[in-house]
């Protein structure tokens, strides 16, 4: 079985490791401290220890993959965010999330970045858009439809494809990698659910967001129910070559995840039609 959480995962960690060098009315205004315990790190870490210092050995704990370690400087930090002299409370908190994920507080991790993207926490858009990207493998670790972040998300105003395409399109070196993850990502938990799921998450695909692949008859088919495994996937299909080809357009290779996803769902279709 074809299986990863986290391609958003090293992505957005490549991200906030170089800054360092589904139930949307639950969350409305919550304090951080209503999703994580601020007292819950190791008594090894002395109480006077600065703020960047410890997001830097968090970074470090992550970098080796001691995840647990990582936690708990992340935690002892945001106790001390407002004395830092560079970093953010987006900024520790999105690597908060990853390491939560990675030791399968999947619960957690799901909240704390919903709270980064309600409480407006990201320093820049691509951080945003970063951010967005954490929350949909957070919400496929705990089961949830991208549908319902996706119109979260364009509730809020934190997030459309039309935004992102059009950043993309302008910006493509700092975007269009972004773009591409993001929607490998809806299409994954989309592929791992049913014909229904998708119908609801192509919804919010603009319809020039796939120039090759006709969204707005994928679209029309699927809300009318009449589509079958083999076709749905056959859609999946066409829109990963064409996200693949945006990512060769920017930087000259292809995607190695999206090839991969694109050989998985070849032997899906083909187990579909037999």
């Amino acid at each position: 079985m074809y299986r990863k959480i986290c391609r958003a995962l090293s992505m957005a960690l490549a991200v906030c490791l170089m800054l360092s060098a589904g139930i949307p009315s639950a969350l409305a205004g919550r304090d951080l401290s209503d999703i994580i315990d601020l007292n819950d790190y190791p008594s090894s870490i002395k109480s006077g220890l600065v703020c960047d210092l410890a997001i830097k050995r968090g970074n470090d704990a992550f970098a080796e993959g001691d995840y647990e370690t990582a936690r708990g400087y992340y935690v002892f930090a945001l106790r001390k965010i407002n004395k830092s002299q560079t970093y953010g409370e987006g900024d520790v908190c999105n690597n908060l999330v990853l390491a939560l994920l990675y030791l399968g507080e999947t619960q957690t991790a799901y909240d704390l970045c919903r709270y980064m993207l309600d409480e407006d926490l990201a320093p820049a858009k691509e951080d945003r858009y970063g951010y967005m990207l954490n929350m949909l493998v957070c919400a496929h670790a705990n089961g949830l439809s991208a549908a319902g972040e996706l119109e979260h998300a364009r509730e809020e105003g934190y997030f459309s494809f039309e935004d992102l395409a059009e950043l993309a399109e302008n910006q493509p070196k700092t975007f269009s990698g972004l773009l591409t993850a993001i929607v490998y990502n809806v299409l994954y938990i989309d592929m791992e659910g049913s014909v229904g799921d998708g119908a609801e998450t192509w919804a919010y695909f603009p319809d020039d967001l796939f120039e090759d692949a006709d969204v707005d008859d994928a679209r029309d088919k699927l809300a009318s129910g009449d589509v079958g495994r083999k076709e749905y996937l056959e859609y999946i299909y066409e829109f990963l070559l064409e996200a693949n080809q945006w990512f060769n357009l920017t930087y000259s290779a292809d995607d190695p995840d999206i090839m991969e996803m694109i050989l998985y769902v070849e032997a899906l279709r083909d187990e579909a039609a037999a």
